[in-house]
């Protein structure tokens, strides 16, 4: 019993004193062969990084800020009115109104004044003014309401501005264009723009009235980038210069590798389609292309419609019967046209032959129910050869009663002489022309004596 328990508690501490290991199992599954290999996390080897030599150099650079000053392109547009209000009197007078002499200055909008500048045109109260220039002042007369002739005849209209309205009156008045553009300076630190006048207008707001140029309107450029060709042109923006950056590595846990295995089946099989693809790729493409020309393959277990899903088979049909159905229904559209124009000429022929038929069986019957026998030919056939050769009335009383009557009836029996075409009725419809023969003279019998002499 002693030596049986000194061995166990041998065996236990020696179990005890046994330190635990860790390992790593890994598992190919590509292959049949088990490849099993042994790794230490015991004893590692030194870490033997090579130091980085750091390069100093020194670079001289050049501090770039916003210039406070810059410029911009600004346009003005100037109109003054001078105008003259007066009622036409009688015999060409003329009469003054209250507020009929006054000059002013006329609004400007941006887009009009980009078409002066641009086209040199201007149109007020109906009348177009041409010929306008930039960094020039131009006079007109102009009428802004009613009509004036050369004789001195007047008529009236209505005139409304902002300083009156009126009725019936004549307006004439003088223009004053003045057109300029020029490059004004720009404070950016305070955003302004000072025209040549020394006026300062808020860089932001594009517009501003000007007491000598009038109304003054500029462009900035905004966030865009433009280069010069000689003209500014819009372009794409400069790329910006960052330093470069050595990539980062980040740890990701690889879970229990003991007990899973690094590479699942999945990995291992892309793996070796990844790269065993390459390889197969050049006979694959031959194969096929042999295949494509006709001559003989051997495809080893592989097929075509591998190439082709169930989704693009279904839109192939899809396609297909769709192309095959509309041109299915062109056919149908002329077939259906080919037997409307068929079926109205049978109308017209089946009208035809009714109105035919009608009239035929009415030459027979007259005005009878036999007529609805017009519509089928068989029918109509069939009432002209009954009423052809319909059986004559076996009762000549009525025929030899109307001839006594008319005193031209005679045995026919008593004489049989020629022969006399007389009318004769039967069945009371239908009349035709029978010879009558005209009766013989009464028979005498005379007896005659012969007599010899010498």
């Amino acid at each position: 019993m002693d030596s049986c328990i000194k061995g166990i508690t041998a065996v236990i501490m020696l179990m005890m004193w046994t330190q635990e290991t860790y390992g790593i199992i890994g598992y190919d599954c590509g292959s049949a062969a088990a490849n099993l290999t042994t790794l230490s996390l015991i004893n590692i080897e030194e870490c033997d990084i090579p130091p980085q030599n750091v390069n100093s150099s020194k670079v001289y650079v050049q501090l770039l800020q916003l210039n406070d000053f810059n410029s911009v392109k600004v346009i003005q547009c100037k109109v003054e009115i001078d105008r003259t209000v007066k009622k036409c009197g009688m015999f060409s007078h003329s009469l003054d109104v209250h507020n009929g002499q006054f000059s002013y200055i006329a609004d400007v909008t941006r887009d009009t004044c980009k078409h002066m500048h641009t086209y040199g045109t201007f149109e007020m109260a109906g009348t177009r003014i041409i010929g306008l220039k930039s960094n020039q002042i131009a006079s007109r007369p102009i009428v802004l309401a009613g009509h004036v002739d050369n004789d001195g005849g007047c008529s009236g209209s209505a005139y409304s501005d902002p300083y009156g309205t009126w009725g019936n009156v004549i307006v004439l008045g003088s223009l004053k264009i003045t057109l300029q553009d020029y490059i004004a300076e720009v404070r950016i630190n305070t955003n302004r723009v000072h025209l040549r006048s020394g006026v300062g207008c808020e860089l932001s707001s594009t517009h501003c009235t000007d007491i000598e140029g009038g109304d003054t309107f500029w462009d900035p450029l905004g966030d865009s980038w433009y280069k010069i060709m000689p003209k500014p042109v819009e372009t794409l923006p400069p790329t910006v210069m960052k330093p470069s950056t050595k990539p980062s590595w980040k740890y990701i846990s690889p879970g229990a590798l003991a007990t899973s295995g690094i590479y699942s089946q999945t990995d291992l099989e892309e793996l070796k389609d990844h790269i065993m693809f390459p390889a197969e790729r050049p006979a694959i493409l031959n194969t096929m292309t042999r295949g494509i020309l006709g001559h003989s393959t051997v495809m080893n277990g592989g097929s075509l419609s591998n190439l082709i899903d169930e989704a693009s088979i279904e839109r192939i049909a899809i396609s297909a019967w769709k192309k095959f159905w509309n041109k299915f229904l062109i056919f149908g559209n002329i077939s259906a046209g080919l037997i409307g124009i068929y079926l109205i000429a049978r109308v017209i022929k089946l009208l035809l032959d009714t109105f035919v038929h009608g009239y035929a069986v009415h030459t027979v019957y007259g005005w009878s129910v036999y007529l609805l026998g017009a519509v089928w030919d068989s029918l109509t056939q069939l009432l002209l050869y009954l009423g052809r050769y319909k059986p004559k009335d076996e009762n000549p009383s009525a025929p030899i009663q109307l001839l006594l009557h008319l005193g031209r009836y005679k045995p026919k029996d008593e004489n049989p002489s020629a022969p006399d075409l007389e009318l004769q009725e039967h069945n009371g419809t239908e009349t035709k022309l029978e010879p009558v023969y005209s009766l013989l003279p009464p028979r005498e019998e005379t007896a005659y004596t012969l007599e010899l002499k010498n």
